[in-house]
């Protein structure tokens, strides 16, 4: 649908005074996302006047607005042909605002564009949205074992979340430093820890380290971390944010399949008979000592080359 055909639309819609009568802001988009018309109360908020936002984007359309809020659901609406709602902070009018886009009923096979109709936040609805979304974040901390973290490297203060207190073990403290987090470290594993952090501060390399931790209860824990390095404007590290996740049971699992694997070997090298194995080519996966002595392969990589094994031989007379 072109612009002069939905202008024209839009003009002859018998909701029209009714829309430009309601006290929220509302606008109608075309399928473009550009404004094609705004009531009142939306021209009255944003001090704009219709003349100034028809044909603009809609986020243009706000009033001080550069660029789409964090998250702008036009797509999903368009692709759904389902309403959709999201919250935003309007820096300008230092307001929040829950806006609710409906698509249009189609006309003649073709979209019509969207409704957009604003709802100023207020304190309360606020708390409650914010006390909602890091009850969530709670939630997922928990479930997935994953806490995060943000260390101010100038003044050398810590923030841990809700989940590395738990992953830890320890109490909330009203004041947490770089040594706080080494204290919790295991002896053996602290050394390494300073030298990634290290490696991340001077060479800008990706912080990622795997180490064990003591709880007040004697308990060994894995954790693995990943982090990023924030520099200022000369380069200087000033800030280094991550994130902590308890891998304790993936640990686990993989050292007693290390152990079966070693049982496993043990018994195959004291058999007298050779055995190898092979995958469904044929090519060779493992071979136990009596199979290589026998086919004198203790030089040679045998892994992943097919049979005969007349061949292995004459690349070992070579």
């Amino acid at each position: 649908m072109d612009k002069v055909t939905f202008l024209h639309d839009v003009n002859k819609l018998p909701f029209v005074d009714v829309v430009d009568a309601f006290p929220e802001p509302i606008a109608l988009l075309s399928p473009e996302k550009s404004c094609q018309y705004v009531n009142k109360a939306w021209c009255e908020t944003f001090s704009i006047s219709r003349h100034e936002v028809i044909g603009k984007l809609c986020f243009q359309c706000l009033g001080g607005l550069d660029a789409p809020p964090y998250f702008c659901p036009h797509l999903f609406v368009c692709n759904e042909q389902r309403p959709s709602s999201f919250m935003f902070f309007h820096q300008k009018l230092q307001t929040a605002f829950r806006a609710l886009l409906v698509p249009l009923p189609a006309t003649d096979g073709r979209d019509s564009g969207f409704m957009q109709m604003l709802h100023k936040v207020d304190d309360t609805e606020i708390q409650e949205e914010l006390s909602y979304r890091d009850a969530r974040l709670e939630d997922v901390q928990r479930i997935a074992k994953i806490g995060y973290w943000d260390w101010d490297i100038a003044f050398n203060t810590l923030k841990w979340s809700a989940g590395v207190y738990r992953l830890f073990g320890i109490q909330p403290k009203p004041k947490l430093t770089f040594k706080t987090f080494l204290d919790c470290i295991h002896p053996e594993d602290r050394s390494n820890v300073q030298l990634k952090v290290k490696e991340s501060l001077e060479n800008d390399a990706p912080y990622y380290v795997v180490h064990r931790i003591i709880t007040l209860n004697g308990d060994i824990r894995y954790m693995q971390e990943w982090g990023e390095v924030t520099r200022d404007s000369k380069g200087r590290a000033i800030r280094m944010i991550g994130t902590v996740q308890d891998i304790t049971e993936q640990k686990l699992v993989i050292e007693r399949l290390a152990i079966s694997e070693e049982r496993l070997r043990t018994l195959l090298d004291a058999s007298p008979d050779f055995v190898c194995f092979k995958d469904g080519d044929g090519r060779w996966l493992e071979a136990n000592k009596a199979d290589i002595e026998l086919f004198e392969l203790q030089d040679i990589d045998y892994h992943g080359n097919p049979p005969p094994v007349s061949e292995f031989m004459t690349q070992k007379q070579e």
